[in-house]
């Protein structure tokens, strides 16, 4: 066999192995973090300035698992208001397992049962107004 075959079945081997690989990259399946990923995007404005609103606080949201029960505690400041809040858990390797709850504050601590979520790491994001301005809040956690 001379060079010019060797380079001819290099060069076929090279090419059958690319058309492989991109049928495989093909055959995998995309997952966005969110599906509608864009649309939030857009109003994402409105959570940076509500994070500014809590930081004026001085004061932070604690997350903490009491057996088999989420606690969010708000800042002090709203200690003294009924809040309605929005707790949503973001699972970031598995949306199947985001979880959206509406709570009610008592004395500035909600929790959430977790019967029906799924233990791994998690993000809880929650969101509230005091009737005056909006908050937004992200804490790491992991579900046990």
């Amino acid at each position: 066999m001379n060079w010019g075959n060797k380079i001819v079945i290099v060069f076929t081997v090279f090419v059958t192995g690319m058309i492989v690989m991109v049928v495989k990259a093909f055959q995998e399946e995309q997952q966005m973090v969110t599906s509608n990923y864009y649309e939030k995007e857009l109003v994402y404005q409105q959570k940076i300035d509500a994070m500014k609103n809590l930081a004026l606080l001085n004061d932070s949201v604690v997350v903490h698992q009491a057996q088999n029960v989420l606690v969010v505690k708000l800042p002090e400041a709203m200690h003294v208001k009924q809040v309605n809040a929005m707790v949503h858990l973001y699972c970031p390797f598995n949306e199947a397992n985001d979880q959206h709850v509406q709570l009610t504050t008592n004395n500035g601590s909600m929790s959430l049962p977790l019967n029906n979520v799924q233990a791994g790491n998690y993000v809880v994001k929650t969101e509230w107004n005091d009737g005056e301005k909006m908050f937004y809040s992200e804490n790491k956690i992991i579900i046990k």
